[in-house]
């Protein structure tokens, strides 16, 4: 969660004045929320993957093994992050437009949810209902923000975020089917959190025109991982 805040707020310096200052431009509005959705998801993507393939040892590790049952909690939540970096620069797109009220009834409505489920499961499923109920609310929030966006700027996520979205989520569940399986599962994930950081390396060299020793880094991690998606 610390370092999913990290990346958020390092990024929301820049892109909420940009996207205020482009909101009336809807090509370049539309334009610059895909982009800070494929960078947020590069960024953030390899650290849920590891941390679904390692979460027994990292928990273990910070804390102790009498921690093991929160490791479930853990993985659900994971699942949702991935949902709601996606979500989050959609949720701008609100405030950008000068429509407070509805980003505070659309937040309200999410948080909601969350206490809802918690406060009607808790008792019959116990401990893993704190994170499936994470998950439930932002699988209800992400189409609710991009209906939101879709309905005030004419939204659309191009195919490259779709499939980075459909990547981060399908990996993140992959990995976890992997980790049940003991050690070397967990050996697989922490190898497919690899790939997807060299791939993340290379894509975000690509946005981003890098040149010099970096931009060689970044052409070698492409072909690498044989990107394509444009």
């Amino acid at each position: 969660m610390y370092y999913v805040s990290f990346v958020l707020t390092a990024m929301a310096t820049d892109y909420y004045p940009r996207l205020t200052g482009a909101i009336r431009d809807r090509p370049a509005a539309v334009r610059l929320i895909n982009e800070q959705t494929e960078v947020a998801l590069l960024l953030s993507t390899p650290m849920f993957v590891v941390m679904m393939a390692a979460s027994p040892w990292v928990m273990h590790l910070l804390y102790s093994a009498l921690f093991g049952p929160s490791i479930i909690v853990l993985r659900w939540q994971i699942l949702g992050d991935v949902l709601k970096v996606a979500s989050w620069p959609l949720g701008f797109v609100i405030l950008a437009a000068g429509d407070g009220k509805t980003f505070f009834w659309s937040e309200c409505a999410a948080n909601l949810i969350t206490a809802i489920l918690i406060v009607t499961l808790l008792r019959p499923t116990g401990l893993p209902i704190t994170g499936i109920a994470y998950l439930v609310t932002y699988i209800v929030y992400l189409p609710l923000v991009y209906w939101l966006a879709r309905r005030r700027i004419g939204f659309q996520w191009t195919r490259a975020v779709q499939r980075l979205i459909g990547a981060a989520f399908g990996t993140c569940i992959v990995v976890w089917t992997l980790a049940t399986l003991g050690f070397w599962g967990m050996l697989a994930g922490c190898a497919a959190a690899i790939w997807f950081g060299i791939f993340a390396i290379g894509r975000l060299s690509h946005m981003g025109s890098v040149g010099g020793p970096a931009g060689r880094i970044g052409e070698m991690a492409r072909k690498f991982t044989f990107e394509r998606l444009e």
